[in-house]
């Protein structure tokens, strides 16, 4: 069998296929294991885009502190829903980009 490279493999494709069935199903795993965990946080947590703020996922602690229902946020913005003060979506999207993360931060 030829790799991409057009020169012989020196393994069968039926073992890279169980190395990528193994890759697959860790994937799985490990995204059953974030949404339970997101559904199950006591935190209210919001996932959005970094490029324009729109909302993806909220979990149920979100809409019991905020009193919104999850269809009416989904698509909307925070500045749309008037969550945050103006200036902060632009004070977090920097640090965001440059460090993946925030920590401690005073809205």
């Amino acid at each position: 069998e030829l790799g991409r490279d057009g020169r012989k493999t020196t393994r069968p494709a039926h073992w890279r296929d169980g190395i990528f069935q193994e890759l697959r199903e860790e994937v799985e795993r490990d995204r059953t294991r974030f949404r339970t965990t997101f559904a199950a946080s006591p935190v209210a947590t919001v996932l959005s885009r970094l490029e324009d703020g729109v909302i993806l996922h909220v979990n149920d602690s979100f809409c019991a502190l905020t009193g919104y229902v999850r269809e009416d946020v989904i698509g909307r913005t925070a500045r749309d829903l008037s969550l945050w003060a103006d200036d902060l979506r632009g004070r977090i999207s920097p640090e965001l980009r440059e460090h993946g993360t925030l920590l401690n931060l005073d809205s």
